[in-house]
């Protein structure tokens, strides 16, 4: 039996915030230029720590806290969230923001492709290049948490 209050409606562990990710994924791939879209892929992504650890404090949940790919997740998600990006306690982003063609506001919006880019800092730019697109960090991931769930065996019975 599920505990009461546990979760939110249909969220109520690992496979389910899982599948949260997913379709946030989905979403994120056919809406590039969103960016509400984007701020609830990386949102999910880097608080799927929060659900496999429950709230439990370990030193298994702080490496991975200090994954590079979750750093890059808590910086947009958090930073994003108090209204920084730039935060000094945030090093793994310079700036985000849409590849434009034209000054926002010239033309009407939608009329050209304006992806999301993400300017990484050190040492995150060695790793993943000066910038990259939120589509493709974003994949890279879902190949990061579905490797890492996978060998939690937190995602058997899925299908």
């Amino acid at each position: 039996m599920m505990e009461e209050n546990k979760g939110f409606v249909e969220l109520r562990n690992v496979k389910d915030y899982w599948k949260k990710l997913l379709f946030d994924f989905d979403h994120l791939r056919e809406n590039e230029e969103h960016t509400y879209t984007a701020f609830n892929f990386f949102v999910t992504a880097y608080h799927l720590i929060d659900w496999i650890f429950e709230g439990q404090k370990s030193e298994e949940r702080t490496e991975l806290h200090q994954k590079p790919l979750m750093k890059l997740c808590s910086h947009i998600a958090n930073g994003a969230k108090h209204f920084h990006i730039d935060s000094k306690r945030h090093k793994s982003v310079k700036k985000i923001e849409k590849d434009r063609y034209v000054e926002e506001g010239y033309v009407e919006e939608g009329y050209f492709e304006e992806p999301i880019i993400i300017y990484l800092s050190e040492p995150l730019k060695s790793k993943f290049g000066e910038s990259i697109s939120v589509v493709d960090l974003a994949e890279q991931i879902i190949d990061f948490w579905k490797n890492e769930l996978t060998g939690r065996n937190l995602l058997q019975d899925l299908e």
